[in-house]
This record gives C-alpha cells, structure tokens and sequence, in this order.
C-alpha cells in the first residue's frame, strides 16, 4: 500500500538533489576554467546527474512516513 507524501518532504528531497546538482556545477565550471580537465568529464558529469535524478525517484517512490513516538 502506498501513501501520497507530503508536500515538505517532496520539497526537502528535491531541494537537495537540485542543491547537489548545482554545487557540482559549480565544482566543474571551476575546474574547466582552472584546468584542462580531460574530455570525458562532462560525460562523467552527466552520469552523476542522472545518478543523482535517480537518487530523487527513488527516495519519493520509496517514501515512508515516519512513526510518531
């Protein structure tokens, strides 16, 4: 049986997946414009987004509310 998750939680979750993603582009642009960062990076940068959106499904498709004590 599934439960619709609160609109907070969706909030919180998604708020940290698009937090991560944004410091992780923020991390690369840095790096391209410090260094010659090798050609596969950007490829390595996507899967880690992807990953990431992954992460997200999951974690709301799996979602459980917590029992009050």
């Amino acid at each position: 049986m599934t439960s619709p998750v609160p609109k907070d939680v969706v909030a919180d979750i998604a708020g940290n997946t698009v937090l991560r993603i944004g410091l992780a582009s923020l991390a690369l642009g840095a790096i391209i414009t410090v260094a010659s960062p090798p050609s596969y990076l950007p490829t390595i940068f996507e899967a880690v987004i992807l990953l990431a959106v992954l992460r997200l499904l999951y974690r709301l498709h799996t979602y459980t509310p917590a029992n009050p004590a």
